[in-house]
């Protein structure tokens, strides 16, 4: 039998100056925020039902970008901004992300019932109206089961806010409820016996 694994960590950036946004936008997505060692809060531990045992896993970090990474990420908005073709492509690539989300690249974040998560997708629809986050997160899809699947509720998320790549080309995030799944409870005990 394989030796049982936990999804560890993602590890994601923000922005200069964004980090309070950026922890904000982390607890919409209906995890419990975390802190280092120094006190302060370093990111969100989304499923801790299944970490038992393992507290640093299946965890989503935010650091701010680096002078390198940023640096790079404002040459790139410049150049791109600067020609018509270029902002075209950039334009018309988000655009098929936001249509086809399955089919982007993200990442997902399961929900234990149906109800816990059609709250959060409420509560998501609501921020995203807020001053500080209009422009800045939109869900571009919710999938009932019957439409991609027939197992699973989807919902995605697309965000300039935080990403675990370039903040410029922003990240989708799958919110999921699976019906033929077990309770996530039941779900520890089974990856690690």
């Amino acid at each position: 039998m394989p030796t049982p694994c936990h999804l560890n960590h993602v590890e994601m950036v923000h922005a200069p100056g964004e980090r309070r946004l950026a922890l904000r936008f982390l607890e919409l997505l209906g995890g419990r925020l975390s802190v280092n060692p120094t006190g302060s809060p370093i990111g969100l531990d989304i499923g801790h039902q299944l970490t038992v045992g393992f507290p640093h896993d299946n965890a989503l970090y935010v650091s701010e970008v680096t002078p390198h990474q940023w640096a790079f990420e404002s040459s790139l908005r410049s150049t791109v901004e600067a020609d018509r073709s270029l902002a075209a492509r950039r334009a018309d690539y988000l655009a098929e992300l936001r249509r086809t989300p399955q089919t982007s690249y993200h990442f997902g974040i399961r929900f234990d019932t149906r109800e816990r998560l059609e709250a959060r997708i409420e509560i998501i629809r609501e921020a995203s109206t807020t001053e500080e986050l209009a422009g800045r997160m939109e869900l571009t899809g919710v999938y009932p089961p019957g439409t991609y699947t027939n197992t699973m509720l989807q919902a995605f998320l697309f965000t300039d806010v935080i990403a675990a790549g370039l903040l410029y080309l922003g990240q989708h995030i799958e919110l999921q409820w699976r019906m033929d799944a077990p309770p996530l409870e039941e779900a520890a005990l089974v990856a690690s016996s």
